[in-house]
């Protein structure tokens, strides 16, 4: 016992010098940055442009804000310029077509007068799918629901070897059923028989994460069983209905480069082993000011 005490005795005394640390809290301010967002595809949809300007994390309201009364165009490899208009603020659209072997360039004038001009970019034509498909995932060391679902995959090929390099995006669409079917209403203080409560709904997302992919590689242009999608059983998307659609696009070497480092920027999980931060250089630049960073 005469060992044992002073040891004790030692470990209390040392806990109790321990004080709780508070590091002083410096605010940084940083310059405003133009983001530009938007893929030009080479069919009849809506072509969309959203601009907007980075602000300081310390700002109370949102990480961004759109950029309102600025001129969009599209000036092609001819010359001609293609106008997009304000739909709502910071969105920019047209319903212009490209052409595929045509060259392209984004043109903007902010409300300050700045001009701003995107490297010229080739519409060329994408390969189509191959197959669109889904696997059952079962995770035999775990019986918790979240991690047994099912993948959507697609699988895509190119003879020609023209394209190394993909991007995916989706969008899906599913039904859904009440719980119980509500035949009353409560309506000016009394409650009556109506059939305007909606038993199926359905509901919709696109695309969050980045998806991307190469053959640069492989000794043959081909990718399958890529996984685009992935539905665990906790979710109510395969309960009745589901759809997906899904956009595959070719993508030249500097973009592939530019959606994987914003991959590896996006998706860290904050622990000290993740991929230092990359700074992400688009093809965008302020006429007047090289040195300006433009995000897009």
């Amino acid at each position: 016992m005469r060992h044992i005490l002073p040891l004790i005795t030692l470990l209390v005394t040392f806990y109790a010098c321990i004080e709780e640390y508070f590091p002083p809290v410096v605010k940084y301010t940083s310059n405003s940055f133009l983001t530009v967002n938007g893929i030009i595809f080479d069919d009849d949809s809506l072509k969309t442009i959203v601009l907007s300007r980075s602000i300081d994390a310390w700002e109370p309201d949102s990480l961004y804000k759109m950029v309102n009364n600025a001129q969009v165009t599209i000036i092609d490899d001819l010359g001609n310029n293609v106008a997009f208009y304000q739909s709502e603020s910071g969105k920019y659209q047209s319903d212009f077509q490209p052409q595929h072997e045509r060259t392209y360039q984004l043109h903007i004038i902010d409300e300050f007068g700045n001009e701003y001009l995107s490297d010229q970019v080739k519409m060329e034509a994408t390969e189509e799918i191959d197959s669109i498909y889904w696997k059952m995932k079962i995770d035999p060391y775990s019986e918790d629901e979240a991690y047994q679902g099912i993948d959507i995959r697609v699988s895509t090929h190119d003879d020609v070897n023209r394209y190394s390099y993909y991007k995916w995006d989706w969008t899906e669409t599913w039904e859904i059923h009440a719980r119980y079917w509500s035949v009353y209403e409560y309506i000016n203080g009394e409650v009556v028989i109506t059939n305007r409560i909606p038993y199926a709904c359905w509901l919709e997302d696109s695309t969050a994460d980045i998806i991307i992919g190469n053959t640069e590689s492989l000794s043959k242009n081909q990718i399958t069983d890529k996984i685009i999608q992935a539905i665990p059983f906790t979710q109510n998307k395969l309960h009745v209905r589901y759809t997906i659609l899904v956009r595959q696009y070719a993508l030249d070497k500097e973009a592939y480069v530019f959606w994987h480092n914003l991959q590896n920027s996006n998706e860290t999980s904050g622990s000290l082993f993740d991929r230092q931060p990359t700074e992400l250089k688009g093809n965008i630049r302020n006429l007047s000011n090289p040195l300006e960073r433009v995000m897009g």
